[in-house]
């Protein structure tokens, strides 16, 4: 609609499916593939669309209800917001990410994460990476757990009623303000977990249990076909 802009608008679903149901008597599908500059402003918003998106670094936002988000060669700034679906990111440069789900799970893995902003209600939240020492970074979840993969120093804040802090690398932990508190290494990023019964757990990055960063299918199908795509991924 205007020079270097792309736009493109779904007209209401039911519609499609109404046809599909009147001619075959099945459901309509619509697959969208766009290729844009690496440094693009994107905004992708679906219902019960499954989003891939592969080596963008410019400012990114994405929202859907039930379908599943995944982020590939990523960078740069990213909000992710579903209902349902799980959001997952892997970068392959420093990231700032700010994710919300209510049921689904957040995993995110990059050799650098500038900041994170996560919430969810019954989801877990993976991080893998080294955490940005000079910022506070901020995860809220109602019954669901943290994992942080990381080798750098790390310092935990957990406020919480019956969730627990732990780490399989050397750390102390104490109580201030409330909080249950965990050094780990010189605890030098801060990242500080609001949950009412939710588990923190911190590890190495050899003992890592991100999800597997190997290359996707091309979108050419629904994300939930391809058998990358485990909706019950098993600990490592």
């Amino acid at each position: 609609r205007a020079p270097g802009r792309l736009e493109i608008d779904t007209i209401d679903r039911r519609w499609f499916d109404i046809l599909g149901q009147l001619l075959a008597g099945n459901r309509v599908t619509i697959d969208y593939d766009a290729e844009v500059p690496r440094n693009a402003s994107v905004q992708i918003e679906g219902v019960s669309a499954d989003v891939l998106v592969q080596g963008l670094a410019g400012e990114q936002r994405f929202h859907t209800v039930s379908g599943a988000l995944q982020l590939d060669d990523a960078a740069g700034a990213i909000e992710a917001d579903s209902v349902s679906g799980r959001i997952r990111v892997f970068g392959t440069a420093a990231i700032d990410l700010r994710a919300h789900t209510v049921s689904g799970q957040i995993q995110a893995a990059a050799d650098r994460i500038e900041r994170v902003r996560a919430a969810t209600t019954s989801g877990g939240v993976d991080l893998a990476g080294t955490l940005a020492p000079d910022v506070e970074h901020r995860i809220q979840t109602v019954s669901g757990g943290v994992r942080v993969a990381t080798d750098a120093g790390i310092t935990v804040q957990l406020q919480t009623m019956s969730g627990s802090v732990h780490s399989s690398r050397p750390s102390t932990t104490d109580r201030i303000d409330g909080s249950r508190r965990m050094v780990v290494g010189d605890g030098r990023a801060t990242l500080r977990v609001q949950s009412v019964s939710g588990a923190v757990d911190v590890g190495p990055l050899g003992g890592s249990r991100a999800p597997d960063q190997s290359q996707p299918a091309a979108p050419t199908e629904p994300l939930s076909a391809d058998p990358r795509w485990d909706p019950n991924p098993k600990p490592a």
